[in-house]
């Protein structure tokens, strides 16, 4: 876990993970984005009717896109979008999701102490 100081403007929890990918190391840091931010993943969440949203950012991989990917929650699903002309291959959107679920594990006990409400892909609700 971060400090608080680590995490980014306009989030509410953040998480760094380790991760080996097609030889290569690096991290991922993800974060669960403030519901009123008004920042573009707050608004591009809100546009879409999304429950919740955070970002990703690969870090060490140069295959990775140069910008942070929004991720967003609707219902049981997670949504990926990236900015710009980069691409997510179909192996790198099964480590962001593999991660993007242990984050939602990690984060469970911290959801009721903020007052949040999260329906997850594991299909459990978290309070």
């Amino acid at each position: 876990m971060s400090a608080k100081a680590d995490i980014r403007e306009g989030a509410i929890l953040h998480r760094k993970y380790d991760f080996s990918f097609g030889g290569k190391s690096g991290t991922l840091a993800i974060s669960l984005g403030q519901p009123e931010a008004d920042n573009m993943p707050g608004r591009f969440a809100r546009q879409m009717g999304a429950h919740a949203y955070g970002l990703v950012s690969i870090i060490g991989l140069e295959a990775a896109p140069r910008f942070p990917v929004v991720w967003v929650l609707f219902d049981n699903k997670v949504g990926l979008t990236v900015t710009g002309d980069d691409e997510l291959t179909v192996d790198l959107k099964r480590l962001i999701a593999r991660h993007v679920g242990k984050f939602f594990a990690d984060i469970e006990p911290e959801i009721g102490a903020l007052g949040l409400k999260l329906n997850v892909p594991t299909g459990r609700t978290l309070y």
